[in-house]
């Protein structure tokens, strides 16, 4: 893409937030749904990549969020290019409640439970059962969410994080003026940690 049209694209998108036509998670969703695949209510997908010829393989229950550069893959066809063998196709479920971190690979023929957490970049290969933190490539069992949640609440004071109480995403959404709300509360957030920007330094 030349100069010209990375710029366009970034000025289109611009105008798109500001105007609050950013329910660009929403619209790809309902693009989703429209080519049959079965997604529940208030998903958030973030730049996840599906193979869209094949929505009977996927199931998306409610209340699901995944993050940033995530891949669903649906198929393999390795050893068909390789040999002619038939193309493997795996349904791949992911249940009410799941968190899925930024650019993980889930494969085929896998579920991801029901309120289960997948840790950032991790790759899944086999499922991940209900209220379960998994990890790494191939993603393997962590702890528990409840153990994770407590582990995460004890550290907040003794950890070098900052930590910015707010509300989720997904309810911030719904409000109509959620961007002004998300800015100042974030400059609130800043203030309260004494943090500065390099600029403003």
């Amino acid at each position: 893409m030349n100069i010209f049209w990375k710029f366009i694209r970034k000025v289109y998108f611009k105008i798109l937030w500001e105007i609050d036509v950013t329910d660009d998670m929403d619209r790809t969703v309902r693009k989703l749904r429209d080519k049959g695949f079965d997604i529940g209510d208030n998903v958030f997908l973030d730049h996840v990549s599906i193979e869209e010829n094949y929505p009977e393989f996927l199931k998306i229950e409610d209340n699901v969020t995944i993050a940033y550069g995530t891949r669903i893959l649906l198929h393999d066809s390795a050893l068909n290019n390789l040999y002619g063998d038939p193309v493997r196709f795996g349904k791949v479920l992911i249940k009410e409640g799941a968190y899925i971190g930024s650019e993980c690979l889930i494969m085929p023929g896998v579920s991801v439970g029901k309120n289960a957490l997948v840790g950032a970049r991790s790759l899944v290969t086999k499922n991940v059962e209900d209220n379960t933190v998994v990890i790494g490539s191939p993603a393997k069992f962590y702890m528990s969410i409840d153990e994770y949640r407590k582990k995460f609440l004890k550290d907040i004071s003794k950890d070098n994080y900052y930590y910015w109480n707010i509300e989720p995403f997904m309810k911030r959404l719904k409000r109509k003026n959620w961007q002004e709300e998300e800015k100042s509360s974030y400059l609130r957030f800043l203030k309260e940690n004494s943090i500065k920007s390099e600029k403003s330094k």
